[in-house]
């Protein structure tokens, strides 16, 4: 009975160790099994973040390229602009110039009556008479000078239509 007593104690230790064994791997599963949901959980509430911030990034990109394009045509105005305050400086400029060479010409008027009256009648005579009134000889051109066109290429007439 000695023997049998013994190999109970030995069950019994043996079984003790099983279920020892046992609790540990099933404490280890459900660690494993907690861990691999939180894992899980993460996971997709990363990829929820990563697709409305690609969401969020599309929308940026269009409100980016909206912005740069108005910032284009804002610039553009802007030189458009500059250049028309430039042309109409430059038209005031011309009108005062004019105005003072009118007031100096109404100034001078007087003085110049005999001249305006022989300006008037060679305006109303004939270039040829301009000519001889000037009493200056005409310059005439050389006859070696050089032709401007010497180098330009033409379309041979006649080669638009057709036969």
């Amino acid at each position: 009975m000695a023997d049998l007593q013994e190999e109970l104690d030995e069950a019994r230790i043996i079984a003790e160790k099983a279920r020892s064994t046992y609790d540990k791997l099933r404490k280890q599963r459900d660690f494993q099994k907690i861990n691999h949901r939180r894992v899980q959980q993460e996971k997709s509430k990363l990829n929820n973040d990563a697709s409305r911030n690609s969401s969020t990034k599309q929308k940026l990109q269009q409100e980016f390229e909206m912005y740069s394009h108005k910032y284009e045509i804002a610039l553009k105005e802007k030189m458009l602009m500059k250049l028309e305050k430039d042309r109409l400086i430059a038209k005031v400029d011309n009108l005062e110039m004019s105005m003072r060479q009118n007031n100096e010409d109404i100034e001078n008027d007087g003085k110049q009556s005999q001249i305006g009256a022989i300006t008037q009648k060679s305006i109303k005579a004939k270039p040829t008479q301009i000519l001889k009134m000037t009493n200056e000889p005409s310059a005439i051109p050389s006859k070696n000078r050089a032709n401007p066109h010497l180098l330009e290429e033409y379309e041979p007439s006649g080669s638009h239509m057709s036969a």
